[in-house]
């Protein structure tokens, strides 16, 4: 239900973008009149000195000059206005230039998001598969949020209240649980060490560090594996994320050994030792699994020195 809400409140924001993108549209309604009469003015300025000066009224020469300086300054301003509205961001510097204006633009017509697809393929491909925050966003526009000619250092992501901060992630898919996973900055997950996804990896390779895709939502992604692989399971099926450290879900129960007796209160580390991984190193792992549990002499000393054949159940019991 959560998630239904946040992503009605999407589609409002979209729906609020849109109707001020057809506004501002039509912004060479404007600029082409303006345009027009300057051009009128621009050449009664210089037509009248000049008609002055051919006249032999020499002393309008200031006039002559100032008139071929707006000419100079004013006219080229005015036709670069019809052409384009302002610097493309660095990132899409490959296709700035009046020769490149219809490889994202259809003339007389917006921005087709189709168009940002073909270069931004892994977006499309992610939307093609339902995945990410990019599947909730139905309108296939993406000027809407991705406003760009506004200048080389112009950031074309459009954050809530102008910062990442305030970003809801349930609207990728992927909810923020537990304290550690809220309190994150936006970067402590998603950099490139992180990142699983091969096109990620392989097609933005000088973008890794600016982009939020490519991550995997298995705990291991960007969390060390403590178990070392050992268990085949989530990790939330005996962790929570409020107290991960704390396996609270597990019981011994759903292990293959079940614990009875004095065998209940012996703490966890007297079985499951502290190994090192390699001959070398110092560091060391608590190994949970596989553990030899066949016989009481895999953790136990035999004190009758196998002198006795019968197993230690014929004369002893967990109990005590």
């Amino acid at each position: 239900m959560n998630l239904a809400r946040k992503q009605a409140g999407l589609q409002r924001s979209i729906q609020f973008y849109k109707t001020l993108q057809n506004m501002l549209h039509y912004w060479h309604v404007i600029h082409l009149p303006f345009t027009v009469v300057m051009f009128l003015v621009m050449i009664v300025h210089v037509g009248w000195p000049c008609y002055l000066a051919i006249g032999g009224y020499f002393n309008m020469k200031w006039d002559v000059f100032w008139a071929c300086v707006y000419c100079c300054l004013l006219f080229p301003c005015c036709a670069f206005a019809q052409l384009s509205p302002g610097v493309l961001s660095r990132h899409h510097g490959a296709v700035e230039g009046l020769a490149k204006c219809t490889q994202c633009h259809q003339l007389g017509q917006h921005i087709d998001g189709k168009n940002c697809l073909d270069c931004h393929v892994q977006i499309r491909d992610r939307h093609q598969a339902q995945k990410g925050f990019h599947d909730a966003v139905k309108d296939s526009t993406c000027v809407y949020c991705h406003s760009d000619h506004n200048g080389k250092r112009f950031n074309l992501i459009r954050w809530p209240d102008e910062t990442m901060a305030n970003f809801d992630h349930v609207s990728t898919g992927y909810m923020l649980e537990g304290k550690k996973h809220r309190e994150a900055e936006c970067r402590d997950c998603h950099r490139e060490k992180n990142i699983r996804a091969k096109d990620i990896l392989e097609k933005r390779k000088t973008l890794v560090d600016h982009t939020f895709l490519g991550l995997d939502q298995t705990c291991s992604s960007c969390h060390t594996d403590i178990h070392r692989g050992h268990f085949d399971q989530t990790c939330d099926r005996c962790h929570d994320m409020d107290q991960w450290p704390i396996a609270g879900k597990f019981s011994h129960d759903q292990a293959r050994y079940t614990l009875m007796g004095k065998h209940v209160s012996v703490p966890c580390r007297k079985c499951h030792t502290v190994e090192l991984e390699t001959e070398n190193t110092l560091e060391g792992f608590t190994r949970f699994r596989p553990l030899d549990f066949g016989s009481c002499a895999a953790c136990h000393e035999n004190v009758h020195k196998k002198r006795f054949a019968e197993p230690c159940q014929t004369c002893h019991s967990p109990t005590g």
